[in-house]
């Protein structure tokens, strides 16, 4: 990433007829140094959120728009989904083709998959590995009162 000379930053913000906020991201603009294609990618925090002000999903990126964490919410507000990058890796050295296609690029995830509780709680359903988006390692399915009734070996 030595080769990528920061150019801009740009924040994005918008907003219901309320007032209240529905989105903001914030994008760097890069290039390579010797060549002139700007490259554009999600930078720092992302979020959308709710006409009714609660938040639907938040993403945190690195400075290069590799998603380090992400969250998910129900339309009731309550947690659905969370996910944290565990490894960021390439199999290429030229950097144009790791942006370029994503058979270059390994990504590491640990996920955790939620459902509602009979007393409207999020309870933890599923969670585990994956690897370029396909389970990896032991995935742990849990039942409501956070008791594993299952694991499987991917």
């Amino acid at each position: 990433m030595e080769n990528f000379i920061f150019q801009d930053s740009i924040k994005i913000e918008k907003k219901y007829k309320n007032g209240k906020c529905k989105f903001i991201e914030t994008l760097y603009t890069y290039k390579i140094k010797g060549k002139s294609k700007i490259y554009k990618f999600n930078a720092g925090y992302s979020a959308s959120w709710l006409k009714n002000d609660d938040l639907f999903w938040e993403i945190k990126y690195d400075n290069y728009g590799t998603a380090l964490y992400y969250r998910a919410m129900t339309l009731d507000g309550n947690l659905s989904k969370e996910l944290t990058t565990t490894k960021i890796d390439t199999k290429s050295d030229d950097i144009r083709k790791a942006l370029g296609s994503s058979k270059y690029l390994i990504f590491e995830t640990y996920e955790k998959q939620y459902e509602v509780s009979k007393d409207n709680q999020p309870c933890l359903v599923w969670e585990g590995a994956k690897s370029r988006g396909k389970k990896i390692g032991v995935w742990k399915k849990y039942n409501c009162c956070g008791e594993i009734v299952k694991t499987k070996n991917y």
